[in-house]
Parts: structure tokens; C-alpha cells; sequence
């Protein structure tokens, strides 16, 4: 059985149980040909959908996609009640942070939504006499 965490650390794999399709391999292996640089410092930008050095460039540069640092991530998910370990892969924080926003906002329509029917609920309607 593969350990996932680890090749997911290592950038040989996208996500953890999921590998790499085809493209983004292919894309992974052209950046680290033209960087030089390890798989593992690689991976996060392919991760994002960054597919070819073009894009790469823009994103080094500011100008396009770029991965989110890891204590940004981590800051966003403390700062929504997530619980996590270290070893907790970017991806699955990112997954995570998305659905406590989601949640959030659920909520906070239905408060509004709960609120305003509170408000309209206590007048009478002029024909019920």
C-alpha cells in the first residue's frame, strides 16, 4: 500500500490517494526542466492548475495564479474553527476552509431569513378580523 502523505510531501502525487493525470505530469516534469528546481517546491503551482512555464512565470512574477502559502492556509483555517494536524496537506485545508464557508454563509442566510419572518410575523393581516 502506497504511503500517500508521503508522496503527496514529495510532490508525486496531487492530492493524497489521487495521482497525477497525465497533463499535470507532464507539466510537473517541463517545470522542473526548466527551473531546475525539486518536484516537491513544483507541485503546489500544478496543484493550482498551473499547467505550463508561461503561467509559471506569471505566477513567480505576481501576475497569474499562485499557491497560497501554507501559513496564509493555516491562518484561514484557524481563524474558522478548523481543527487540523501539521502533516494535513494543503489541498484538503483548502477543502475544508471552503466548506466551513460555505456553511457560514448558510447560516447567515438563514439567521437573516429566520430574522426577517420574525419581524413580519407579529402584524396582522387587515382581513383577519
Amino acid at each position: 500500500m502506497p504511503n500517500w502523505q508521503n508522496l503527496f510531501i514529495k510532490g508525486r502525487c496531487k492530492d493524497i490517494g489521487v495521482a497525477w493525470s497525465e497533463e499535470e505530469s507532464t507539466a510537473l516534469e517541463a517545470l522542473i526542466a526548466h527551473t531546475g528546481l525539486e518536484r516537491a517546491s513544483l507541485a503546489p503551482y500544478v496543484r493550482e492548475g498551473i499547467l505550463s512555464i508561461k503561467d509559471y512565470e506569471a505566477a513567480k512574477a505576481g501576475g497569474g495564479k499562485k499557491p497560497s502559502a501554507r501559513a496564509e492556509i493555516e491562518a484561514e483555517a484557524k481563524a474558522l474553527g478548523i481543527d487540523f494536524a501539521p502533516e494535513t496537506p494543503d489541498t484538503v485545508l483548502k477543502g475544508q476552509i471552503t466548506k466551513a464557508k460555505e456553511k457560514a454563509e448558510a447560516d447567515a442566510k438563514k439567521a437573516s431569513e429566520d430574522e426577517a419572518a420574525k419581524a413580519g410575523g407579529g402584524k396582522k393581516n387587515d382581513n383577519d378580523a
